[in-house]
């Protein structure tokens, strides 16, 4: 035998330990939208807006109070977003063109916070432990904020919101979030609600705001109009990184194949 081939069987157990964690990594719990297996369409009546009846969570609350009083502005009221689905603007989505497209309308009162949210219904096994949170949106100047508030069977909250995004330029995020950890990444805020249970999770929701006097600059797609809107290209669950155990197991039995072949 070559010692190239006998190099590469004595690998094996590394390889096999190393593709095991990236697969682990690869592989999602659920995936929707651009590039998904399931489409926005598909979600069907998982994916849906919220009523401005249903009010706001704990974490949401905080956080708009917090905000409009940094800002001088009236109050904050939730309004009726318009989903369209599947739509291909706008272009170059992180994975693909077939994005979420939520709209909605200022308040009366120019100084008054509108905040737009709609959310996926979590259907599988609602413990999030060890698992994460990716999402895509797209942020069009006279947006807000960009937030996520996680919701478990009794209504309890968590959430995290990235506030101040106004100032960047127009474009997609790509956003991974450790639903176990406090502030991070670009979050700002972070909101914990008393009693949240991480293993009951059975809603996803995302939020973004805008108001009157810091106008949009781009046209919703959807309508053509000067009116509040972002986009949404993928959400998705996935396992955490494998761990390090894995590999280190496979290195010790490689180690372990190599003592033996020596005796």
């Amino acid at each position: 035998m070559s010692h190239r081939n006998r190099l590469s069987r004595s690998l094996t157990p590394v390889s096999l330990s190393v593709f095991a964690c990236l697969s682990a990594y690869a592989t999602p719990i659920f995936s929707i939208g651009s590039g998904a297996a399931t489409t926005w369409t598909g979600a069907g009546a998982q994916v849906r807006t919220i009523d401005p009846a249903e009010g706001f969570t704990a974490a949401e609350q905080n956080f708009y109070t917090q905000f409009v009083a940094n800002n001088g502005l009236n109050g904050f009221v939730r309004n009726q977003a318009t989903l369209t689905r599947d739509f291909g603007q706008p272009p170059s989505g992180p994975r693909g063109n077939n994005n979420l497209i939520v709209s909605w309308n200022h308040p009366t009162d120019r100084r008054t916070l509108g905040v737009s949210s709609w959310q996926y219904r979590y259907n599988d096994d609602p413990d999030l432990t060890g698992l994460f949170v990716q999402f895509a949106p797209y942020i069009p100047s006279g947006v807000q904020d960009v937030g996520i508030t996680l919701i478990d069977m009794d209504g309890k909250s968590r959430g995290w919101f990235q506030s101040d995004v106004d100032d960047d330029d127009d474009d997609w995020q790509e956003i991974t979030l450790d639903p176990s950890t406090g502030t991070q990444n670009n979050f700002d805020f972070f909101f914990d609600e008393a009693g949240f249970d991480l293993t009951r999770v059975i809603e996803i929701r995302l939020n973004m705001s805008g108001y009157e006097d810091f106008p949009f600059d781009d046209v919703d797609p959807t309508t053509g109009l000067l009116t509040p809107w972002g986009g949404w290209n993928y959400l998705e669950v996935v396992p955490e990184p494998a761990s390090i155990t894995a590999l280190l197991a496979g290195l010790a039995g490689w180690g372990w194949m190599r003592r033996g072949k020596k005796k």
